[in-house]
């Protein structure tokens, strides 16, 4: 489950890469802010993974 933070509150984040390392033959994602004004995800990709548009 997501924490919800506070709309009035600012974050700054390092070393996103290697908190959400590429898997082999994977697509991995991590909200990382995620509030009522604003939902923030990282998406990693291994070689082919694709983003796509159904």
């Amino acid at each position: 489950m997501v924490q919800l933070s506070a709309v009035t509150e600012s974050f700054a984040h390092r070393g996103l890469a290697q908190a959400l390392p590429v898997v082999t033959q994977s697509t991995t994602s991590r909200v990382l802010v995620s509030n009522d004004a604003v939902r923030v995800v990282q998406f990693t990709f291994d070689t082919p993974q694709l983003l796509t548009e159904v």
